[in-house]
């Protein structure tokens, strides 16, 4: 969320979409990334074991759900991103 804001601040500040901070944008990109992995993985399987017997995920309970997971998914995807950025220029700058 602060992401999306410090994002739509940028775009206000510069008057472009187009002038929004790498950083802001790498890490909206992996927040998104991580909401429609988690989407995407329950909307494979959207059943569950409720004591022994198949159960399926409501609609509700699957956005719900993939909130959730994605949320986890974003802890660990979104520093990933920003470090690999970080050695991409870095190896960028050592080349030229």
């Amino acid at each position: 969320m602060v992401a999306c804001l410090c994002g739509f601040a940028d775009a206000i500040r510069f008057r472009s979409v187009l002038k929004i901070r790498p950083v802001i944008l790498v890490v909206l990109f992996g927040q998104i990334f991580a909401y429609m992995l988690a989407l995407w993985m329950l909307s494979l399987d959207p059943y569950f074991d409720d004591n022994g017997t198949l159960t399926r995920i409501e609609g509700r309970q699957l956005w719900f759900w993939a909130l959730e997971i994605g949320g986890w998914f974003a802890i660990v995807l979104v520093p990933a991103l920003l470090v690999i950025r970080f050695l991409l220029q870095r190896a960028l700058r050592t080349i030229r």
